[in-house]
């Protein structure tokens, strides 16, 4: 197994790991789990972290992945979540110090490169990847998931995929990012997930 999977393979195993998602019963566990003595359209209506919701599509994806026959126990490719090494170091983005607001906006912090002025860079943990660990030799898939009600500026996740797909060296060169939305700002029983926006060479 190696990295040699064609795009519309992987845009067609997301695809159908949102839907599986969606149609499962972690959708009524994880997007609309109500405490006992609340009413069905009360504020009590809260949908799990992010990062559990996360993993049940990241399981998903790699289930879609294996039943196609890209994954098995051997392969070198592997579909992590909040996966923050890159070769022997932390994982970090770069990017000019005019988008420092995004990032501090966020709730991040940045650095400016000592030998580079102008350039930041910041810590980061993809919430999902397909990838092979300890190389850039094929990075697939990145994917960013956020709650519609989330107050983490949706720029910030746009800035992440812009340069996750972004060719090297200045970026990952994933080859597909995707934006996927926890629609938990509708009522709860039309609460799913949506891929919103996907990315390529650091365009949508």
């Amino acid at each position: 197994m190696n990295g040699e999977i064609e795009t519309d393979t992987l845009r067609s195993a997301i695809e159908t790991a949102i839907n599986r998602f969606n149609d499962s019963m972690d959708c009524d566990t994880l997007l609309r789990p109500l405490k006992d003595d609340a009413e069905p359209n009360s504020s009590e209506w809260h949908a799990a972290h992010e990062r559990a919701i996360a993993h049940r599509l990241a399981f998903y994806f790699e289930c879609d992945l294996r039943n196609r026959q890209l994954l098995d126990d051997q392969s070198q490719l592997s579909v992590d979540c909040e996966y923050d090494r890159h070769i022997d170091d932390e994982k970090k983005l770069r990017t000019i110090l005019e988008q420092a607001f995004i990032i501090e906006r966020a709730g991040r912090t940045w650095e400016e490169l000592v030998d580079e002025p102008g350039v930041i860079e910041f810590l980061i943990k993809p919430d999902i990847v397909l990838h092979e660990r300890r190389t850039d030799d094929h990075n697939l898939v990145v994917i960013e998931l956020k709650k519609a009600s989330s107050r983490e500026l949706r720029e910030y996740d746009d800035l992440k995929l812009t340069i996750f797909t972004t060719p090297k060296p200045a970026g990952y060169n994933y080859r597909l990012g995707y934006a996927v939305t926890v629609r938990d700002d509708v009522e709860p029983h039309q609460r799913l997930l949506t891929l919103d926006a996907e990315y390529q060479t650091g365009v949508t």
